[in-house]
């Protein structure tokens, strides 16, 4: 698999675990 469609994927995952974290769990970057 291509490295950019890895780094897609894991960017969505990402996406998609904050989107389902309260607010006060969400990494402070």
């Amino acid at each position: 698999m291509p490295v950019s469609t890895v780094k897609s994927r894991v960017a969505a995952a990402l996406a998609a675990v904050r989107a389902q974290l309260p607010e006060a769990a969400a990494p402070r970057t």
